[in-house]
């Protein structure tokens, strides 16, 4: 998680899967900045709280319920309503880091 205020609450930990899950919560006016994700789509599901996601520059109002798709390759940003975000994260699971022979 970049930056204080947002907090993992629970994730995905089976091993063998193929998707990941996260349970975030970010506090109030809480804001993850504008990066970029090279690799993975990214669903987002609000389940509590309010504020908005920005995708490529398209604004997206969070609210429970809500279900926003996050395409590898966009420039992203969520910010948090006055009542802080909560919101599970699903993608595909990330391949372990490999130490290569050159």
């Amino acid at each position: 998680m970049r930056g204080m205020g947002a907090m993992v609450d629970w994730r995905l930990t089976e091993p063998g899967r193929q998707l990941d899950a996260n349970l975030v919560r970010l506090s109030p006016e809480h804001r993850i900045e504008p990066h970029v994700e090279p690799d993975l789509d990214v669903l987002i599901v609000v389940v509590e709280g309010d504020g908005t996601a920005h995708a490529d520059d398209v604004e997206h109002s969070l609210e429970p319920g809500a279900l926003v798709w996050l395409p590898r390759g966009t420039r992203r940003s969520l910010h948090a309503g006055p009542r802080g975000l909560g919101y599970l994260t699903l993608h595909q699971r990330r391949p372990g880091m490999w130490i290569k022979r050159r």
